[in-house]
Parts: C-alpha cells; structure tokens; sequence
C-alpha cells in the first residue's frame, strides 16, 4: 500500500483506553495546528466504534480550539441514545485538559426508505484534468508563504480541481467548489474507514469554498 494511506490508515486507528474512551495520535500536515479533518475523522471513528450493525448517516461539528500535533487526542463518547433503528452518539475531543471538538452523529440500521441526492454537476470527467499536484506547482509562485508549506505536503488522495486554484486575488463567486477525489491507493474493504476517510477528505477543500464570496 502506498506508505502516505498507509500512515493515514494508522492514524483512524484509535487506541481504545476505556469502554467510551479512545486516544488517537496526530500527523503535521503543514499547517500551524492539527488538520480539522484529522479531528472530525477520528471523532466519527470512536462514536462508530460505539455502535453495532448501524451506519452514520449524519453528523454535525464544532472546532472550538486548535490542536496541538505533538500531544495525543483523547475521544470521549456519550452513548447519548439507542433505538429500535437508530443511535445518536455525541464526542467530545479533549487535548491538555480542555475541549478542542465535538461531535454529534446519528447512525441507523442499513434499511430501506426515502432518499434524494443533488443532481450531478455539468462538469468535465477527472481523466481530463491536471491532478492538483501539478496544478499547485503551477500556481506555487503566486501563493502566500503560509500556504506554500501545505501546498507542498504529498497527500494520501488526488483530487482534480475543475477550477485552477487562484491565489492572487481571487474574484469573488459562490460558495462552491468542484473536486473530484479519490485515494491514491487501494483501502480495505472496510466500511466504518471509509467512511471515516471521507470525514477526513472533506475538510481539505472546506474553508477556501466557504471564503469565495468574501474575496
């Protein structure tokens, strides 16, 4: 496997110190504090660890304060509820004594029912766009010395940006972003990490689309 998923792979791995308690370890990425994503990641790994035979189908967060990728990351779990067909979990991150994240997820029985999605987007197939790695090179001279140590970190997924990243300047325009992604290897057949890596992912491309109609 390749050695970046690998390493990312270990690090959903939580060790679990008491029956609702887990301690999860971090990676620098880059950036001045722990990778939100990192966190989120984590969290939804130690609620799923938590329930049986149910999959999380929503969650809401909360970054309260920056974490420090030095010092582990305690992930205490409140079984806040379990049903008939659905469980609520909330989790609170905890590093030197105080609360950096929490997390509220509802997890139901794999079932039958309503379900929608948004339309798929008009946009190009991945295979005819630049990986972002080359897209980032391209764009490296213009961006602000802060962000050239993350632009420059190898990640464990490709992602095609439809959009080139505009660095200088950008203009302003709606809060949305076209990505596609994918890991850059093959992961186990593992539906809880998965689901966790999406967790992860998701937070790669989350606060540069949310500032777009600030700009």
């Amino acid at each position: 496997m390749n050695q970046l998923l690998e390493d990312l792979i270990k690090v959903m791995t939580l060790e679990r110190i008491e029956i609702n308690l887990f301690r999860g370890e971090s990676r620098d990425i880059g950036s001045p504090q722990v990778f939100g994503g990192q966190v989120l990641g984590q969290a939804l790994v130690a609620a799923t660890a938590t329930v049986e035979s149910r999959e999380v189908h929503s969650l809401h967060a909360y970054f309260l304060r920056r974490g420090d990728f030095n010092s582990p990351i305690v992930y205490e779990v409140d079984r806040a509820w379990d049903g008939k067909h659905f469980s609520t979990r909330r989790v609170i991150a905890i590093q030197h004594g105080q609360q950096i994240f929490n997390l509220s997820a509802s997890f139901q029985l794999p079932e039958n029912g309503l379900d929608h999605q948004i339309a798929m987007p008009d946009v190009p197939a991945p295979e005819t766009l630049p990986d972002m790695e080359s897209q980032y090179r391209a764009a490296l001279a213009k961006a602000p010395e802060n962000m050239r140590r993350i632009m420059q970190q190898k990640r464990p997924f490709e992602s095609r940006l439809v959009r080139p990243p505009e660095f200088n300047r950008p203009e302003k325009s709606p809060p949305l972003k076209y990505v596609w992604f994918r890991a850059v290897d093959k992961l186990p057949d593992d539906e809880a990490l998965h689901r966790g890596l999406l967790a992860y992912v998701s937070d790669f491309h989350l606060l540069d689309t949310a500032l777009r109609p600030t700009q």
